[in-house]
């Protein structure tokens, strides 16, 4: 059966971009979203260069773009990131979940551009050693960027900022960032208004399930080595 009728068009429209920081260098993690955030991409920005993720509803694909229009799985990476699942089933976990993680608003606040948000303490299993951090975070705002920062936590809204690590630099409307982020050799080029993929999920999940029993049957059929007795 041909896939290639499954291929879609998904218009982002809505960005929010952080830098990740270390001790000695920076990332920066940027979160594209579609009109009704059924689908969102994710891209961070490292010295080693880019990495992916496409989320659509609760299925997240590790991709990649050699045009940054069509995307496409990343078989290898997705096989690596999935070792310890024993399915076909192509989709990454995000985050292992912390049930004894709690979370609790202070009285503090923080600004942002002139905006304020709530300043929140998330608290760790003290029997693994976890300390407390400070979580920054608009509970009130209509975006969501919990889900791709802290999988774990219970709580919605626009975070601001995790401890020293994790900063917001800018959000918006894509083509508003866009226009921001223009530079000044570029004015002479086409405008780049819209930020639309194509990413065809049907194929993607097909080719990984054959990549993946490739591998298992290769792995099945390793001569094992008998055990040697001792006297």
């Amino acid at each position: 059966m041909s896939t290639k009728a499954q291929l879609k068009t998904y218009k982002f429209e809505k960005v929010v971009l952080y830098e990740l920081k270390s001790d000695f260098y920076s990332d920066y993690l940027r979160i594209l979203s579609t009109k009704n955030d059924n689908v969102s991409l994710l891209i961070v920005a490292t010295p080693m260069g880019n990495e992916a993720t496409l989320n659509i509803g609760k299925n997240h694909y590790v991709v990649y773009s050699n045009d940054g229009k069509l995307f496409k799985l990343d078989i290898e990476a997705t096989l690596e990131k999935n070792k310890y699942r024993l399915d076909t089933n192509p989709s990454i976990l995000l985050s292992e979940m912390e049930p004894d993680i709690k979370i609790l608003k202070t009285s503090e606040t923080g600004s942002f551009e002139g905006k304020r948000y709530s300043i929140y303490k998330i608290m760790g299993d003290p029997r693994k050693g976890s300390d407390s951090v400070e979580l920054g975070i608009d509970t009130a705002s209509a975006l969501n960027t919990v889900p791709f920062l802290m999988p774990s936590l219970d709580i919605k809204g626009l975070v601001y900022s995790v401890g020293t690590h994790i900063k917001l630099k800018s959000y918006g409307n894509v083509r508003d960032i866009l226009k921001k982020e223009e530079e000044p050799e570029d004015s002479d080029k086409k405008k780049i208004t819209d930020f639309v993929i194509q990413f065809d999920q049907a194929a993607a999940i097909q080719e990984y399930k054959k990549a993946y029993l490739q591998k298992k049957a290769t792995k099945d059929t390793l001569p094992v080595k008998k055990a040697t007795k001792r006297h």
